[in-house]
């Protein structure tokens, strides 16, 4: 006996009716793929750091536990139904529009603007990812383009910036 699908995914026809819309259906060229915005958080507490996309994902913590599960349904749905869908695995986005004044960036800023010392959070001794929200947009459209290219891709998780990081 083999696994049903439950859910239709022959995407040029009709939507998975699992999804509430089309918001992580990105047209592309004709096609469309699926991209899960996930975050560095499924990977849970590791030893080493810089996080690897080929770390195990072992969430301890409510949060964390959501995102390892939401990656490992979403992998086994590409592994076993072939959704076309990468996982993006991103830090801390900052960018125009976020008014929790409780993170970082808007909350320093707001500091700032006010007149008022900015709150340091810590010794510095934690190293946090910092991602532009708009840079973010642009990767995850550049994967979804890529990924609709290159179907060796599907079921993919991929770490959003990698290269710079910043103490808070």
């Amino acid at each position: 006996m083999g696994i049903a699908n439950p859910i239709s995914f022959d995407l040029r026809e009709q939507r998975p009716r699992n999804l509430e819309s089309d918001r992580g259906l990105p047209a592309i060229a004709g096609g469309e793929v699926v991209i899960l915005a996930s975050s560095d958080k499924a990977y849970g507490d590791q030893a080493v750091l810089p996080y690897k996309e080929d770390m195990p994902l072992q969430g301890k913590h409510p949060y964390d536990v959501s995102k390892s599960c939401a990656d490992l349904i979403a992998q086994s749905y590409a592994h076993t139904f072939g959704v076309p869908l990468a996982i993006t695995r991103c830090g801390n986005f900052y960018g125009g529009g976020d008014l929790n004044w409780n993170r970082v960036v808007p909350g320093t800023i707001r500091s700032v603007i006010r007149g008022e010392r900015p709150i340091i959070r810590s010794d510095g001794k934690f190293v946090r990812d910092y991602f532009y929200v708009e840079d973010g947009a642009a990767a995850y459209m550049l994967l979804a383009e890529r990924l609709f290219q290159n179907s060796k891709l599907c079921g993919t998780a991929i770490i959003f910036p990698m290269k710079r990081r910043s103490a808070c």
